[in-house]
């Protein structure tokens, strides 16, 4: 099911950011910056903060079916996009 969103100006995206980080507990910080499972953030669902799939992206983003352990086929994107290696644009 997709969604569609409606993008935020730096201003009011700053402005809700703050609104929720106000409303977290310490462990729910510190639940964010650890993560859940392999590439996620980990959900928030008494702030309505769903669980967030992250994508490693050292030469561009690379999307995977699987990472080992976790099936990642329900948050895939349609493609990958690659760059340059950046030691041979040096």
């Amino acid at each position: 099911m997709k969604t569609e969103f409606q993008p935020l100006s730096f201003e009011e995206a700053d402005i809700k950011a703050r609104k929720i980080v106000s409303q977290m507990t310490i462990d729910e910080k510190i639940s964010l910056v650890g993560g859940d499972r392999i590439f996620f953030i980990r959900a928030i669902p008494r702030l309505n903060i769903t669980e967030v799939y992250m994508a490693d992206a050292s030469q561009g983003i690379h999307i995977r079916d699987k990472f080992d352990e976790v099936d990642l086929s329900s948050y895939q994107m349609e493609k990958t996009t690659a760059f340059p290696c950046p030691i041979q644009l040096a």
